[in-house]
C-alpha cells in the first residue's frame, strides 16, 4: 500500500504501475473503495498513524509549550531533564593544571516566549496589540485605542516599568 508511504493518491497509483495520465483519478476512486480505505486505516493503526496525525495537535503543542515555560535549570540539575526545553546542548574539553576538563553548556528555550504564544493560541491579546519576545527583551507593539489603554493603564499602576 504505497497510498500509506506517500500520503499522495496520484503518486501511490502510479507506484501500483497505473498510467500517469489516468493515476489521478484512478487514485482518487481507490481511495473511494470502501475495502482498499478499510486496508489503510488498518496499517496505519499498526504503524501509529492516522490521516491528519502527521502535525501535532493544539493540545500536543501546548503541553510542549508547556513544558518548555515550566523548565528551568534547576530541574536539568535535579535530573528532571525536559528535552524539549533545551534549545542546545555544547560541551567543551580543555585542560588544565588538574587534568583533563570537561564543561557542559545547555541553553533553555525561552519560557517567556512560550508563554506569549501560549497566550496567543488563547488569544488573551487584545486584537491589533502585537508581543515580539527574544531571550532579552519584552518588545510591546500596540496598534489599537483600546490597547493603548491597557499599557497606558499599566504604567500608571505602576506595572510597565
Amino acid at each position: 500500500m504505497k497510498y500509506v508511504e506517500l500520503k499522495n493518491a496520484k503518486q501511490a497509483a502510479i507506484a501500483a504501475g497505473y498510467s500517469p495520465k489516468t493515476a489521478k483519478v484512478i487514485g482518487h476512486e481507490n481511495l473511494t473503495k470502501p475495502y482498499l480505505k478499510a486496508r489503510i486505516d488498518e496499517i496505519e493503526k499498526q504503524i501509529g498513524l492516522t490521516i491528519g496525525n502527521t502535525i501535532a495537535t493544539v493540545e500536543e503543542r501546548k503541553q510542549i509549550l508547556t513544558e518548555i515555560a515550566r523548565a528551568s535549570f534547576a530541574d536539568v540539575s535535579e535530573g528532571k531533564f525536559r528535552s524539549r526545553a533545551v534549545q542546545s546542548v555544547r560541551i567543551s574539553k580543555f585542560i588544565t593544571k588538574q587534568g583533563a576538563q570537561e564543561k557542559t553548556s545547555i541553553s533553555l528555550h525561552s519560557p517567556i516566549q512560550a508563554i506569549s504564544e501560549l497566550n496567543k493560541m488563547e488569544r488573551l491579546y487584545s486584537e491589533g496589540m502585537t508581543v515580539n519576545v527574544d531571550n532579552r527583551k519584552l518588545e510591546v507593539i500596540v496598534q489599537s485605542e483600546d490597547a493603548r489603554k491597557m499599557l497606558k493603564e499599566l504604567e500608571e499602576s505602576g506595572s510597565g516599568d
